[in-house]
């Protein structure tokens, strides 16, 4: 069905074929290229290493023929629209090699979606004679992206758009292509460096039970689960747990209390608690509740803050007895202005108080009933987004220039619709496998997302969540009792640029599939070795034998490719 959907949306980008990238013979220098005009924008929030993709994508450029341009557009998809832009050089790059942040050209709203936006794009491309337009972001990106190839395709434009991945909280994490984005090690390393602080300071004094925000990603658990193995904390929650089980908030306390009350028959009353920053988006409930208010904050066009009583008469008696029930605080921030999407903004909401309140209301209640006899005080704590402009580690460093180099080479070649692929990561850089994939190989046809005119189902690319048959999780899970009761806190420290430790990767890397590509040639390899061997004239024996093993093999790759659906 999805591919019906998309193959009628983008006719021209569905089917495209996987294009690698491979090494030249040591010391060969790059085929040299026409003269071309590459266009860069930033499009997503910030991360570590973005610049580098800028400053991959001018070298790599410029390397290929010393006459091209890369032109900067200032301000992301605003320049972008009004044709704001700078021409990029030598000395001004060089400034911003290895640096945080995206102030090299700054980024405003990340959404290229209307037909006066798509419009607007097109005539600035035109404009400037573009050969292609790199775009860097997240998943809202690569969606636009995707629309935007379709658009300069069918309108004859003549402009390659290609998108470099880039965003903090993992939401494009999870496909063979894309094992980790620029900007994730950072941002995990710095929050680690945080919770491993914490951890230490908590094991020393230990009096206190410190609640953890992790503030990057609203939709999976990507970033907590990397920080968890990072630093090995008491309890760690996942959104994707709590959806998957229909936890209710008081669940989720219970949990969190169990956790407390074992820890106090060993005389210890301190611990480390993760929590994500979009729980509340995935329990049921609360998940409800949103959904009235937002429905409301809609029907009464109000682009401001709300208060209880704008609310009152309209929500239903159930929704509102539930707001009533949370402390003011709560009440007041989930009735905030709304993102520009119409959804709440979890960032805004103190999850980590809200937790710590109704936990200590339930050991309350124990203590009253003989069954917790510790002692227990909260310090609740947000992991601030500071990390997504920190300076990049060496991984992002090297992972970003290589993204903006090869997103260079998809452009020289004029190929429209592709993002950048990495895979391969766990080695050195000269063992990583780069390539251009389709867009149209992340969309999914979410039948809630429909055209601003409701016409169809607008496929997009859907932020990942966290798998449970993802080694990383197992991993995780492996370990939670011992670290529930145990003190086995690691504080893995700052980032490095140099020695030993400078070219970690991320915990969540080294457990990610060696590399996709080689498999997917190595596959190749032995269907023509099959081909081969089969050709007619060959022993009928081999013939019966290859055809029983490749329907047995056709069989069990639909059962996985179903089972890998329903998110198995």
């Amino acid at each position: 069905r999805d591919s019906k959907i998309i193959k009628s949306l983008l006719p021209s980008l569905y089917g495209q074929p996987l294009v690698e990238l491979v090494h030249t013979a040591t010391g060969a220098k790059a085929t040299p290229t026409q003269k071309v005009r590459v266009g860069v924008l930033f499009c997503g929030r910030q991360a570590p290493g973005a610049h580098n993709i800028v400053v991959g994508l001018y070298d790599a450029t410029k390397s290929l023929n010393s006459e091209s341009e890369v032109i900067g557009f200032v301000w992301g998809t605003r320049g972008l629209f009004k044709n704001q832009h700078i021409v990029l050089t030598d000395e001004f790059v060089a400034n911003y090699r290895n640096q945080g942040g995206m102030h090299m050209l700054g980024r405003s709203a990340d959404r290229i979606n209307t037909a006066t936006e798509l419009a607007s794009a097109a005539r600035t491309c035109r404009d400037l004679g573009l050969t292609a337009l790199v775009l860097v972001g997240a998943a809202r990106t690569h969606t636009d992206a995707a629309y935007l190839a379709e658009h300069f395709h069918r309108n004859s434009v003549g402009t390659a758009v290609i998108a470099c991945p880039a965003e903090v909280g993992g939401e494009l994490i999870g496909g063979a292509f894309l094992p980790v984005t620029v900007g994730f090690d950072t941002d995990c390393h710095v929050a680690a460096e945080m919770v491993g602080n914490t951890a230490t300071d908590g094991a020393s004094n230990r009096k206190y039970y410190y609640f953890l925000r992790m503030s990057s990603g609203t939709i999976g658990s990507h970033v907590s689960v990397e920080v968890a193995l990072q630093t090995q904390p008491n309890a760690t929650i996942l959104t994707e747990e709590v959806e998957q089980q229909h936890k209710s908030l008081k669940d989720i306390v219970d949990d969190i209390a169990d956790v407390v009350c074992e820890r106090a028959q060993a005389g210890k009353n301190f611990g480390i608690i993760l929590v994500p920053e979009g729980l509340l988006g995935s329990i049921p409930e609360l998940r409800a509740l949103l959904g009235e208010l937002e429905a409301v904050a809609s029907a009464l066009g109000r682009d401001l803050d709300l208060t209880v009583n704008d609310v009152r008469s309209v929500l239903s008696p159930w929704a509102l007895t539930l707001l009533l029930s949370l402390p003011e605080f709560a009440q007041s921030q989930l009735l905030l202005h709304k993102q520009s999407d119409g959804h709440a903004d979890l960032s805004k909401v103190e999850t980590e108080r809200l937790l710590a309140h109704f936990v200590e209301t339930a050991l309350a209640q124990r203590a009253a009933n003989g069954t917790f006899k510790g002692k227990f005080s909260a310090i609740t704590s947000i992991r601030s987004n500071s990390a997504r402009s920190a300076l990049p580690s060496q991984f992002d460093c090297e992972l970003g220039y290589v993204v903006g180099a090869t997103g260079a080479v998809l452009a020289a070649n004029n190929l429209n619709g592709y993002f950048v692929s990495v895979t391969g990561v766990q080695g050195s850089v000269s063992e990583w496998a780069v390539a251009g994939a389709p867009i149209t190989s992340l969309l999914i046809a979410d039948p809630t997302q429909f055209f601003e005119d409701g016409s169809s189902i607008r496929p997009r690319v859907v932020p990942s969540s966290i798998r449970f048959d993802n080694p990383s999780y197992v991993a995780l899970e492996h370990n939670r009792q011992q670290w529930a009761i145990n003190e086995c806190y690691c504080n893995p420290g700052p980032v490095q640029f140099a020695g030993s430790t400078a070219n970690l990767r991320p915990k969540t890397v080294g457990f990610a599939h060696n590399n996709y590509l080689s498999d997917l040639n190595g596959v190749r390899d032995l269907i023509e070795e099959i081909r081969h061997r089969c050709r007619p004239g060959c022993d009928p024996d081999a013939a019966t034998a290859a055809h029983k093993m490749l329907q047995t093999l056709s069989s069990v790759l639909h059962l996985t490719v179903k089972d890998h659906s329903n998110g198995k």
